[in-house]
């Protein structure tokens, strides 16, 4: 049995003989992007990664480089300079990306995320143009402008408010943990316009740079993920043109929930790609390390820890690619995604803690790659919705709430 094409390219395929075994492999399209998403990612990120790190800083230069290399927003249309690559591809960018620097992952996935994705599918072809093909381009960098201190998951709590005024409507409201807040040269904002319609009364708004009432807040510093930067936006009284409204001005929730589903599935990805860092160092490791006569990678103990870390990498890379190819057959894959995002993540953060215990000393040290792993992988449990919100929206797919009780975020 052969699954159809995707985007042109053989997709992964389930084969099935006459002995009744079954492999899933992926296509030589995918391995050689692979491959060359792994090269790129080393030569390109090893130029700004010590340096990132240490400072907590995003250089811009990474984007316009990829920008200009044809690796930006990928999944997009070629008429708006994309790639049209299918999910499976853009979660191999994320895994590869990931793998050598998450935080720099994390800058080049927000830029080329839901804020793109959304005025993408839904903006007018004037957005596409001015907002879309520029960050494809590498020439301009967006971010999602959701977060707020007392509205993470529950959207209902959001404060931020977009109130019409002629042909304009005016912004208040201030938006918390921000990646790319520092470098965005316009920003995708969530804000409710009708309170009375709910979380459908929420609408979709593009605020450029240097637009009158938009700051820049503070800068946070973060325990891991360093080199990307994530502050604070804040809108007073931040008048923008209604042309800036992407689709109704109160169709914006499921229109980002559909977005965001994508999202989630590449932060599982990114997940994989840190977990897989820390399994092949934690093998280096434990090969050169000789204690009581022999590497202890031979010792049993150790032998059963790194055992358990590969076989949930593999599980959690079943789980990631299986969403993905839901998503490249037009299906919006809510469950399966979360649960994509939820044992990805859950799995790195374990893998990352264990393999700083099994270098010991030396793995807590600054100057240990797994040390990073470990600030970067407890990240992940958190950001696009924590683990407890991924286990509520498993429950709501498989019926526990009952009809309309279902989370969706």
């Amino acid at each position: 049995m052969k699954l159809p094409r995707l985007c042109g390219r053989d997709s992964p395929t389930f084969t099935h003989n006459t002995e009744e075994k079954m492999e899933f492999e992926f296509s030589k399209e995918h391995e050689i992007f692979r491959e060359t998403m792994r090269k790129v990612a080393e030569k390109e990120f090893s130029k700004y990664m010590a340096e990132a790190e240490e400072t907590e800083v995003f250089p811009r230069e990474l984007i316009t480089t990829l920008g200009k290399m044809g690796y930006l927003c990928i999944g997009l249309p070629e008429e708006y300079g994309g790639s049209n690559a299918d999910n499976i591809d853009q979660c191999i960018q994320a895994e590869e990306f990931g793998k050598v620097n998450l935080g720099f992952s994390i800058a080049i996935g927000v830029d080329c995320g839901a804020s793109t994705t959304l005025i993408s599918r839904y903006g007018t072809e004037n957005q596409k143009q001015r907002f879309v093909v520029p960050v494809v381009k590498g020439e301009k960098v967006t971010c999602l402008g959701q977060t707020e201190a007392d509205a993470g998951s529950d959207r209902s709590l959001m404060r931020t408010t977009a109130r019409r005024d002629g042909n304009e409507y005016v912004i208040n409201g201030t938006k918390l943990y921000i990646s790319n807040y520092s470098i965005a040269d316009f920003v995708t904002v969530e804000a409710f316009v009708d309170r009375n319609l709910g979380l459908k009364g929420i609408g979709l708004f593009i605020v450029e740079a240097g637009t009158p009432g938009f700051i820049r807040g503070q800068k946070l510093k973060k325990c891991g993920v360093r080199s990307c930067e994530t502050g604070e936006l804040i809108f007073d009284h931040c008048r923008i043109p209604k042309e800036n409204v992407i689709g109704e001005e109160t169709d914006g929730w499921q229109k980002a929930v559909d977005a965001l589903t994508a999202g989630k599935v590449q932060t599982a990805a990114r997940a994989l790609g840190v977990a897989r860092a820390s399994l092949e160092a934690v093998v280096r490791y434990s090969q050169e390390r000789i204690q009581f006569g022999k590497p202890i990678g031979q010792h049993q103990a150790i032998t059963v820890k790194i055992a358990n870390m590969a076989t949930e990498i593999e599980a959690a890379r079943l789980l990631i690619y299986q969403a993905a190819w839901l998503l490249d057959q037009g299906k919006l894959p809510i469950k399966e995604a979360a649960m994509a995002k939820l044992y990805a993540c859950e799995m790195a953060s374990r893998v990352t803690s264990e393999v700083v215990h099994i270098h010991g000393a030396y793995g807590y040290m600054c100057e240990s790659s797994v040390e990073r792993y470990f600030r970067d992988g407890r990240y992940l449990t958190i950001t696009k919705g924590p683990t407890e919100i991924q286990q509520l929206i498993i429950g709501g797919q498989i019926g526990l709430f009952g009809k309309g009780g279902t989370i969706i975020y």
